[in-house]
């Protein structure tokens, strides 16, 4: 039987992407929700949605790396 595979954190890929999925979906709808509050319908314009994307994104892993949660 193969040994599972454990990343240099110590858990396995899937918590490790657990852990940021949950960090991206907080992180991304916290900015969608004050940015909704602010401006109101005009966020959901198409620029405004992948900028909130990609500031999410980049900012969990920015994030994550720098705690050392995830070490790479």
């Amino acid at each position: 039987m193969r040994k599972p595979y454990v990343s240099k954190n110590g858990l396995t890929p899937q918590i490790n992407r657990d852990v940021g999925k949950l960090l991206y979906v907080l992180v991304y709808g916290t900015i969608f929700f004050i940015a909704f509050k602010i401006w109101g319908i005009d966020v959901l314009d198409d620029i405004w949605f992948w900028a909130f994307n990609a500031t999410a994104y980049f900012s969990v892993g920015w994030f994550l790396r720098k705690i050392g949660f995830w070490v790479y």
